[in-house]
């Protein structure tokens, strides 16, 4: 009776971290790639937060900040996925914020 509870424990717990390593491998890249992207403009504005479900959440510091992301949000969505080597990132969500959040 304990086996099959066990078992799914196991599943659970791997999948938990299997998806904890795959957000965090996710932002570093980001953070790599918005300096090839954008140089250091942008890197210095924004912020990768987290990523979930092919979602990747950027904090801007402005409104500026978050309209230049969206205007290379395909160019940054194709250097991270190339950096990681498949297509995680499929979404950016903006939000704006101070730096320090």
């Amino acid at each position: 009776m304990m086996e099959p509870l066990a078992r799914l424990l196991r599943q659970f717990s791997a999948t938990t971290h299997r998806e904890q390593i795959t957000a965090e491998l996710v932002l570093a890249a980001s953070r790599a790639s918005l300096l090839i992207v954008a140089g250091g403009a942008l890197q210095s504005t924004v912020v990768p937060r987290y990523f979930r479900q092919g979602t990747l959440a950027l904090s801007c510091a402005s409104a500026a900040a978050a309209q230049e992301t969206r205007l290379q949000a395909t160019k940054l969505m194709a250097a991270i996925n190339r950096r990681l080597g498949q297509n995680l990132v499929r979404r950016l969500t903006y939000q704006t914020a101070l730096p320090n959040q």
